[in-house]
């Protein structure tokens, strides 16, 4: 019996090691297959749609970033739920004092949807302008520079079955404990993944970083009405477009996000909320994703090999094995703090690991301090106020 959980945990952990090497050699391929120059046809009218809630210290800065955009013809149009928001009263007072004329703020939620951030989106949606082609959606803690919409509506320019674009994105400095969490789960679980399934596959979902859609196939897609009362709002927008025939594709640009978790237990919360909706959304996917835990199983080897020197020697071939892919991920991604957060990959795969299995065990979820149980095809319901 003991041979049989040698045999196991070592072929798990080989099993991880190739993920991971096919991983970073997608990675790569995905930095040095970019494209570096857009091509010179005519430039869709593009909308710009900006839902906000809370603010942070970077609101500000994050948002000039949308509005300095090198694009001929765009409109960022924020929006928050109430006007007490106090992003809301931020912004306000900003676009009065500012030169700005690309831009403008609403209040108000459309709908009756249990997903108020997409109540949101709907109300800022009735404000797009008639000759807007392209919808851009983004969160306020995503910072970007002046190419990047140029370089996300390219790919729908060359192609007209693109119906979306959307981004991967990188964290750069984190200010504590939470935040680095956060950073880590994104560039040694979520990056990965992303780069083998866009490879080996087409895309069927998107990432709220940044989708680019064609506004007519949204609106014939079903359009936010259709995902008021999903939790992974991004993922069915993606599902809705490559429902209707057209290509979901990731772009070349990665974007910064800012992490700004003030509490360990909010972060952990965060990223339980993002395992149980990968599993509801992707279930076959996430049950196998277990085995990309290099480390753990690396580990499982060593105490059934009984600590002697070959488990051991395994053991470190693997944590620097998985330091190095995570490294050249973060690389790949054009992001020197990720690069060094890489050498914590390994402790990362025991905390993930226990993340995936309270993943398994409920569908409640907290977002935004309220309780929602999320039904087996993705949708929400508000249960209590959270603590």
């Amino acid at each position: 019996m003991n041979d049989f959980f040698v045999f196991l945990f070592l072929g798990l952990s080989v099993c991880s090691c190739i993920f991971h090497l096919l991983a970073t050699l997608c990675a790569l391929h995905f930095r040095f297959s970019r494209k570096a120059n857009p091509s010179e046809k005519e430039w869709p009218k593009v909308s710009c749609l900006k839902p906000l809630y809370g603010a942070d210290h970077e609101l500000l800065n994050n948002l000039k970033t949308f509005l300095s955009q090198d694009y001929p013809d765009y409109e960022v149009i924020l929006g928050s739920n109430t006007q007490e928001d106090k992003a809301y009263c931020i912004v306000s007072t900003f676009l009065e004092n500012s030169e700005y004329k690309n831009a403008r703020l609403i209040w108000g939620t459309k709908g009756q949807g249990t997903n108020r951030k997409v109540c949101n989106l709907r109300n800022i949606f009735d404000h797009v302008s008639p000759e807007a082609e392209i919808l851009v959606l983004s969160d306020s803690d995503i910072k970007v520079t002046q190419e990047y919409l140029s370089q996300i509506i390219d790919p729908m320019r060359q192609d007209q079955n693109v119906g979306a674009v959307t981004c991967l994105y990188r964290v750069e400095k984190t200010h504590n404990l939470a935040c680095f969490l956060e950073a880590l789960s994104i560039e040694t679980t979520f990056a990965p993944g992303v780069f083998v399934a866009s490879t080996f596959a087409p895309l069927n979902c998107a990432f709220g970083a940044t989708i680019a859609v064609r506004k007519e196939d949204f609106v014939k897609a079903g359009g936010f009405e259709k995902i008021e009362n999903y939790l992974a709002d991004d993922n069915k927008i993606g599902n809705l477009i490559h429902a209707s025939g057209k290509k979901v594709v990731l772009s070349s640009y990665v974007v910064e996000t800012l992490v700004s978790w003030h509490k360990t237990k909010d972060a952990l919360l965060h990223l339980l909320r993002w395992n149980r909706t990968i599993r509801i959304c992707q279930p076959t996917g996430y049950f196998f994703s277990v085995i990309t835990h290099s480390t753990v199983w690396a580990l499982a080897s060593l105490c059934t090999l009984g600590f002697h020197a070959k488990g051991y020697f395994w053991f470190g071939a693997v944590c620097l094995l998985r330091i190095a892919t995570a490294s050249l991920i973060s690389f790949s991604m054009g992001s020197f703090y990720g690069m060094l957060r890489a050498f914590f990959a390994p402790l990362w795969d025991a905390i993930s690991t226990c993340l995936w299995f309270a993943g398994l065990l409920g569908r409640d979820v907290v977002w935004k301090k309220v309780r929602y149980t999320i039904s087996p095809d993705g949708e929400m319901k508000e249960i209590k106020e959270a603590n």
